[in-house]
């Protein structure tokens, strides 16, 4: 696989761009459509709603992909999109029926009885796909006073449109397969099919196919790989400020995880990451920068729905994830740190069905050459992993840690060529140099930076003069433009933790010198770092 994937040609010196990502707009929504769609299992998806992708961002864990393993091999070892990410971050069913072929084909007939119009030559993409831009024309505004069956036809459009426009890409950015309608013709039965294992299938199957080397543009549920991203490896994401109104809705239909990413967002520095920026974050990544299992939280628990968690008794199956004629081998036995377990040297790999991953088959569904693999997923509850032991650093460290590194190709930097991108990071300094000194020098400055901070924040709480508290202050903030310099900026507030809620003093918006402010009744002031941010009205500010 090595000689055709995207990595090999940025070893060999290739100039690769980032993937081209198409991205597509939803049916206007109807409040009529409410009761149908959460029937269907879908709400949670139409809650997130678009969110931008970023390019670079994707394009760096593609070169990371491999497809003998369906994983990401990182610095830290391997990570992938599990089941539990998808049913988490989207709120989709795991439990189910397949996604698989029905023997019929009649495309005619189908859009006229589940959509109630009969389609014409605009109407087809493709032989069997119809056009997203035809179903805006057809189905663009639900009339007033439109029948229940001409609501439910508009419902079957807006799903359409929302599997053609986020969770089934396809290349062509215009087209949406008709196999769907006999799935979403019964609404009342959406909501049976396991689609949390098709849409995984499908985002496999397009990181398999964005990886060669030859590929330009990425498809599938890339908003999915973003979000999964921003929640594990915290690398370019953002700072959640406050959630979209959720409105008055029972705790059955509260959103997803993935909902927050669609709510509002700052950057504390306003500007596009390179593909070299992330190619040189994901070579610096380390243990303490993973959140492994980020939705254990208490907090996380009490906020889900629970068709986030209902089916967590499948999402360490090791069944094969099936998607009409596509066929992906699951590999939970890989990354059970993911699920906080412990993790062995894997098993001898199973094979990844490479005959399954050639397209030719997408066009033979009448073969019925997946009912084996079809078969494999009823029998899914006798394929779950049993590993009872909790993850342990200390073995993960020396046995995995060394098979892992004599496996695979840990670090990109000791592969590349010199870099020349203008974006890369410290590039005006260092532009005759490769990317390996470059990573492990923003590494070392990052991490004395961070440590200094720390300190600064101590000597700031307990000075006992306020020359003393200015001269920490000072040094306080000037670690942080140099951290800000070589990671990323967003990240500091989460290594610090609590140590910038604390009271005592908070950072003058428009002054170097600290704010004293009133304690709480009742509350000892400990020795922390400071809040950062603009100081609330009704403190007091000291100006020089």
């Amino acid at each position: 696989m090595q000689p055709i994937h995207r990595s090999q040609g940025l070893f060999e010196g290739e100039k690769l761009e980032q993937l081209f990502i198409r991205q597509h707009k939803l049916l206007k929504w109807d409040d009529r459509f409410k009761r149908y769609i959460q029937d269907t299992g879908f709400y949670g998806i139409v809650q997130i709603g678009s969110i931008k992708v970023d390019a670079a961002l994707i394009s760096a864990l593609v070169e990371r992909w491999r497809q003998e393993t369906h994983t990401f091999h990182l610095p830290v070892g391997e990570m992938t999109v599990t089941l539990e990410d998808v049913a988490i971050l989207s709120g989709l069913p795991v439990n189910g029926e397949p996604i698989t072929y029905t023997s019929d084909e009649n495309w005619d007939q189908w859009v006229n009885d589940f959509l109630g119009v009969s389609p014409d030559e605009r109407a087809w993409a493709k032989k069997s796909a119809l056009s997203l831009r035809w179903l805006h024309d057809k189905f663009g505004s639900l009339p007033v006073g439109a029948s229940e069956e001409t609501i439910q036809c508009y419902v079957r459009a807006y799903l359409l449109v929302l599997f053609g426009s986020m969770l089934f890409t396809d290349l062509s950015g215009d087209s949406v397969s008709c196999l769907y309608l006999p799935l979403i013709a019964d609404l009342g039965r959406v909501r049976s099919y396991s689609w949390a294992s098709g849409v995984l299938a499908f985002l496999y199957k397009e990181l398999c196919r964005a990886s060669r080397r030859n590929r330009k543009q990425m498809a599938g549920p890339v908003f999915l790989l973003q979000i999964w991203a921003w929640e594990q490896l915290r690398i370019g994401s953002r700072k959640v400020e406050k959630l979209k109104p959720i409105g008055n809705v029972s705790p059955d239909y509260l959103p997803p995880l993935g909902y927050k990413w669609s709510s509002c967002h700052t950057w504390k520095i306003k500007r596009s990451y390179s593909l070299s920026y992330y190619r040189n974050k994901i070579d610096m990544l380390k243990d303490e920068n993973v959140a492994w299992t980020p939705y254990d939280t208490r907090s996380t628990q009490q906020v889900l729905p629970p068709i986030c968690t209902n089916d967590s008794g499948l999402w360490m199956i090791t069944a094969p994830l099936l998607h009409f004629w596509i066929v992906e081998t699951y590999h939970p036995e890989r990354v059970m740190r993911q699920f906080g377990r412990y993790q062995t040297v894997p098993p001898p790999r199973r094979a990844t069905i490479g005959s399954l991953h050639s397209s030719e088959k997408k066009a033979r569904p009448r073969e019925n050459w997946t009912s084996k693999y079809v078969d494999e997923w009823y029998r899914r509850n006798n394929t779950i992993m049993r590993e009872e032991r909790a993850y342990d650093l200390t073995m993960y460290d020396t046995v995995y840690m060394k098979w892992y590194c004599n496996a695979t190709i840990v670090c990109f930097s000791k592969h590349l060529t010199p870099s020349t991108d203008p974006d890369s990071p410290l590039s005006d300094t260092q532009e005759h140099l490769s990317v390996e000194p470059k990573s492990r020098s923003s590494s070392r400055v990052a991490e004395m930076a961070l440590d200094l901070a720390r300190s600064a924040a101590v000597k700031m709480q307990n000075a006992t003069s306020k020359e003393c508290r200015l001269f920490a202050q000072e040094m306080f903030e000037g670690c942080k433009g140099i951290f800000g310099e070589v990671d990323d900026p967003c990240r500091l507030d989460a290594l610090l933790g609590e140590q910038l809620a604390a009271p005592g003093f908070v950072q003058a918006a428009d002054s170097a010198e600290p704010i004293e402010t009133e304690p709480q009744a009742g509350v000892e002031p400990t020795p922390s770092c400071p809040h950062v941010g603009p100081s609330p009205s009704k403190r007091r500010r000291k100006r020089i």
